[in-house]
Parts: structure tokens; sequence; C-alpha cells
């Protein structure tokens, strides 16, 4: 494959995998069994800015021109749908965000329906086919540029992020309702046509990552406050384009996908890494995913396919990392049911396998919430919330 812009891997089964190129089109491989994958091309052409929000099931992604859907991606029966853009796009592959309470709504990065600025478009799936409308926030006011990027929080779905063209970003905590700026003085630009990125931590609450181009500026920063404020972590990664960051499940690696190589960021030592180590090719990386399931760093190259670093030591949430809080888990060990108690204002609840596979996810209704865990296999399982974690024995 020429070009790979976006990689998307099923986070519930690893072994299925999504690509988008330029010109090559949209590709899947569904059975990765380790070493060289057999991808099957799904359609041609350039696509971009692969999201899901129910593990990857659902998928969405852009072309040049128009939003496409795939229904029941990861089988034989997999749909797919698509609709021209109605209104501008500043960008020529706009990223995307899918809604992270309904699979079926997707939004798009910097386009309005003739009202002017740069908004939110927001395409819904209704049964038959997409349609497409807009949410009323114009991003360009105080010559903020366009948006070039978008993000909710995989801990809290009514955190929303935008980072825009000019390096301003923007932080909702009603899901896009209203919206708090933040100015980044000397903060990333974006890339011409492709935009720039946003990963926010699976851990921490607020903790927020940003990346874009860095030339004569920062091109990599975090906000531990929600976007409040952020500190660079330049540090010595050269200053160059980040077309794509993303990081672990307990904060303490950060990957970038960069025009001169990938990188990780060791947040211990406030470091950043080459990882090619005389292997992987000296290309441009467009893009980067942390895969838990597998504790692999997976990037995409301009021309030269996809490279899996597969980490070396602890699984991505391990005994060590375990703090214990005031959770309440009972009973513990459990073999049928579990109750989770709250004491504090946690809105989600997680429960992972050593692997750092999410295997059950739900929203606490009021101080406490029950789950059924039969299907489980035997074993130790780590249940985050938003004030700690705690560790499961299902036996």
């Amino acid at each position: 494959m020429p070009v790979d812009f976006m990689i998307r891997t099923h986070k519930s089964n690893p072994q299925i995998n999504y690509v988008g190129t330029q010109d090559q089109g949209y590709q899947r491989s569904l059975a990765d069994g380790g070493g060289e994958m057999t991808y099957t091309q799904e359609i041609s052409g350039d696509y971009a800015h692969i999201v899901s929000s129910d593990s990857g099931n659902t998928i969405w992604m852009v072309y040049p021109g128009f939003t496409m859907l795939i229904l029941n991606a990861s089988t034989a029966n997999a749909e797919i749908k698509s609709l021209d853009f109605n209104g501008s796009e500043p960008l020529w592959l706009p990223p995307t965000m899918a809604d992270p309470l309904n699979p079926y709504t997707c939004y798009i990065a910097g386009g309005h329906q003739g009202t002017g600025g740069s908004r939110m478009p927001k395409i819904d799936y209704n049964g038959t086919g997409l349609e497409e409308s807009e949410l009323p926030k114009n991003f360009a006011t105080q010559n903020s540029g366009n948006i070039s990027a978008m993000a909710s929080s995989p801990i809290n779905p009514y955190y929303w992020y935008v980072l825009t063209t000019e390096g301003v970003f923007y932080r909702s905590t009603d899901a896009g309702v209203t919206w708090t700026r933040k100015e980044i003085s000397n903060g990333p630009g974006a890339h011409y046509f492709h935009g720039s990125s946003i990963f926010s931590s699976e851990n921490t609450l607020g903790k927020v990552y940003i990346s874009g181009s860095g030339y004569s500026n920062d091109g990599v920063w975090v906000s531990n406050d929600n976007g409040a404020n952020f500190t660079s972590i330049q540090g010595n990664l050269p200053h160059t384009m980040v077309y794509s960051i993303a990081g672990d499940l307990s904060d303490s690696l950060i990957f970038a996908a960069t025009e001169v190589g990938p990188y990780a960021y060791v947040v211990s030592d406030s470091t950043w890494y080459h990882l090619g180590n005389g292997k992987a090719p000296v290309q441009t990386y467009w893009s980067i995913e942390y895969v838990a399931a597998t504790n692999t760093a997976r990037f995409g190259t301009y021309g030269r396919g996809m490279w899996d670093f597969e980490l070396q030591g602890s699984a991505a949430i391990g005994i060590s990392e375990v703090e214990e809080s005031s959770l309440k888990v009972y009973p513990n060990p459990a073999s049928s049911n579990v109750t989770i108690e709250r004491t504090k204002g946690s809105s989600w609840i997680s429960i992972y396998d050593l692997k750092g596979v999410e295997v059950r996810r739900a929203r606490f209704e009021d101080s406490k919430l029950t789950l059924d865990v039969s299907d489980l296999p035997s074993g130790i399982y780590i249940v985050k919330t938003e004030e700690g974690n705690t560790r499961l024995i299902i036996d």
C-alpha cells in the first residue's frame, strides 16, 4: 500500500484491522495471525481518519468530498453508506470524531453549510442512509482558524475537544453545547490537508495531548487540567510535523508519528526516543495507534506500509500499576455478578484484563451498579473509574 493515512484496529478483536490509504482505498484484514497481513480492498480511492465508538464494529472515515459509514465492518456482511459534504471543507481530508454515545453518529471537522466560519457538521445514520445537520458553534471567531482535530474523552463521553489550524484549543464538558477557548502561544499548527491530532488519556480525566506542525514552534503539548493550561513536551523531539499522537493505558508512554520517523516519549524521564533502531524504514510516519490487547504501538507510513513496535516488559495494565482506591467492588472474588459502588462523582466504569483489553464498560446511574461477568475467564482484572483503580478477581 503506497500511503497509510490511517490505521484502526478492532478494540476487542485485534486480529481485525482497517486501513485507509491514498489511491489504494479502504482495505481491511480480518485475520491478523502475526507477520505479514493479507488485506482486501473494499473500495478504491483516498480514505483517512477512521473512527469508531463501538470498538470497531461500526466505523466512519472520509474521502475528499464525502463521508463513509461501514456497518458491520468486522463481518462478511459489511455494508457501505456514504454522503457528499453539504458545505465547505477547508481541509482536503477533514478529521472526524465518532459520537462517543452513538456509534451511528459522526462529526466532521471544519465545514459549514453556508453559514460561514468553521463548524462541526453532524452525520447521522437514519436506518437507511446518511443525513447531515450542523452544530451551531463557530470555532473560527477571534482569528482561531479552521477545525483541524476533534476528540472526546474515553473516560467521560461529555468531555469534547477541538484543535484549530492556528493552534487554538476548545474544550466542552457538556458534549458540545458550550465551549471554552484556550489560545496556546507557540502552539502546534496543522498539516495543510490532513489536520492535526488530539489524544485524550484513557487513564486520567482531563489529561489531553495535542500535536501538529512544529517546525518553528513546539509541536507536542500536554494539559493536565482539561485544557485550561498547556505545557510543551517538545524536549529533544526534532522540530518537525507530528501527524498523529497516541498513548498507552497508563499514561507512561506517548507515541508520535512524525515526518522524521516513529517516536516514543517516556513520561518518567521526560525524554523522546526514536523507535526505528535501524530496522524500520526511514520514512514519514502518518498515523499511530496503541493496541492494548497486544501491547503494541502500530504506525502507518508514507509508502512503506504498517509497522508494529511490540513493547517489552509488563502488560499495558499490570498489577504494579494499580492503586487501590475508595471504590467498593463486591463480591470479590466474583463468579456471576459483581457490584461496583462509587464514593465520588465518577460517570463511567471500565473493566480491563491484564493485557489492557476492555471487557466491560458501563455508566453509573446512581451510586452503584451491577454487572454480569459470568462469561469472563477466571483471572485478575482491573476496575477503573475516574476516581481510581482496584483489582477484581473472577473465579
